[in-house]
Parts: structure tokens; C-alpha cells; sequence
């Protein structure tokens, strides 16, 4: 049975690897992954990346079992053709999820029934912002990044870069997906729109998004169709959930 999740409601949990202490989490969590999982973490170089992984891991199966009464580690995955991962349908659950994580924040979105797409990015990164805009975004996304002044340039194109990684993810194609072949149109007072060129055969009012700061460097983005007549997202802080308490409003 599922609960707590109405149809109409995204719930997105958000934790810092770093409130974790490494030698805790590998006590408290490590038993829950599965032998294809440990293998993977294994692979790893660098403890911060075994840390991150692990977590991740274990925000995914908790956050399921807040919902479903399944154990942690009973949770299996199936992996789709462009590497999106779901819920087995052995559990005949109604449960979506995506996770995403970024240097200092892994977040896991879940939804009843509908696909959902989920993406976290860092501000701190020591990208070339303009440089990549220019090479991947659409045209227009392009002009209205130029169009504001220069301190604004890097909230901005993390703002793109979270909704075009949310809605690839949503549609679960991965990079089949052009970068350009879609634009987000942000300046309005209204909803965040999409709009599609000709690569793309899809009704773009089919589509739900949202955006916010999950921090003060980490852009959050949320993608989702428009299959009831609102949604709401809810942020909720995982530390208590991940620690095996129900988790706060973030």
C-alpha cells in the first residue's frame, strides 16, 4: 500500500553527504545495497566518491520504504535502454523516482504513476559558462543569458542547465535529446514554459516543471507531465529519514 503521496504531488528529498560521517554510513547503510550495488561502490576511487555513492543508495531505498512497505534492502531496479532506473515491476508499485546528486547534495524525487525527472547542479563549478551556453543551448536561451548582466550569467545557466538535465531525464532518452532542440522560457510571471523544435514530436503543454535554489549553490529542477490539474513539489530534508526518523520540511 502507498502512502502519504497524493497524485497530484511531487516530494523531493534532499541530504548532505557531508552531515554523514564515512565510517557511520558504511555501518548504518552498506548491508542495504544489493551485490551489483557493493560491487559498483567498490569500483570507486577516492573515499568521497564511495561516501557519495553509498548515500545516494541509501536515500533511494529509504526514501521508497517512507512510502511502501518494503525494507530498504529489498528494494530491486530495473535499468532502462538510456540508463534510467526504476522500481522493479516484480513489486507491482506505483512508485516513480529519479535521484540526482552534485558535489554536497543528493536529492530523490518521487511521484505515484507519472515519470518523473530530477536534476541537481552546483553554481560553485568552474565552468565556462558562456562558452558552454553558446555550444549547447538553444538560440534563444542563448540570447536571454547574454541579455542579463553579467553577475546574473551564472544563476541562469544553471537554472537551464537543471531543467534541460530534468526534463532529458523525465523522458528517460538521455542525450538521444539535443540540448538545443529545446527552450526555457523563464522571464515571464507564469509557470516555467518549454518550448520544442522539430526534433522534438511532443505537446510541449504536456509537461510540468519547477525550479528553486535548494541552496545557495545548488540548482534544483523537477520535470513531470501534466496529468493532473496542479502539482505541487515539496522539498523535504533526508537527514532524519536516511537516519531512520521521517524527515523534516526542507
Amino acid at each position: 500500500m502507498t502512502r502519504d503521496l497524493p497524485s497530484d504531488r511531487v516530494e523531493v528529498w534532499v541530504l548532505s553527504p557531508e552531515d554523514f560521517g564515512q565510517q557511520d554510513a558504511r555501518a548504518d547503510h552498506a548491508h542495504l545495497l544489493s551485490a551489483a550495488e557493493q560491487a559498483r561502490h567498490a569500483r570507486f576511487h577516492g573515499d568521497r566518491l564511495r561516501h557519495d555513492f553509498l548515500m545516494a543508495r541509501a536515500l533511494v531505498r529509504r526514501t521508497l520504504s517512507r512510502y511502501e512497505d518494503v525494507p530498504p534492502e529489498d528494494w530491486s531496479f530495473e535499468i532502462g535502454s538510456h540508463g534510467k532506473p526504476s522500481v522493479a515491476a516484480s513489486h507491482g508499485s506505483r512508485l516513480r523516482f529519479n535521484l540526482s546528486h552534485t558535489r554536497g547534495l543528493i536529492a530523490c524525487a518521487v511521484r505515484l504513476d507519472e515519470e518523473v525527472g530530477l536534476d541537481v547542479e552546483t553554481s560553485a563549478r568552474r565552468n565556462d559558462i558562456v562558452r558552454i551556453a553558446d555550444r549547447f543551448f538553444s538560440a534563444e536561451e542563448v540570447r536571454a543569458l547574454h541579455a542579463l548582466p553579467v553577475a546574473e550569467h551564472r544563476a541562469r545557466f544553471f537554472t537551464y542547465w537543471a531543467l534541460k538535465e530534468a526534463y532529458i531525464k523525465a523522458r528517460g532518452l538521455g542525450l538521444a535529446i539535443p540540448l538545443g532542440a529545446f527552450t526555457f522560457r523563464l522571464d515571464s510571471a507564469g509557470p516555467i514554459e518549454i518550448a520544442l523544435d522539430q526534433r522534438i514530436t511532443e505537446d510541449p503543454g504536456g509537461w510540468r516543471f519547477h525550479h528553486r535554489w535548494a541552496t545557495d549553490v545548488h540548482s534544483l529542477a523537477v520535470a513531470t507531465p501534466r496529468s493532473t490539474a496542479s502539482l505541487e513539489v515539496h522539498l523535504q530534508c533526508a537527514r532524519g529519514l536516511v537516519a531512520g526518523m521521517d524527515g523534516d520540511p526542507a
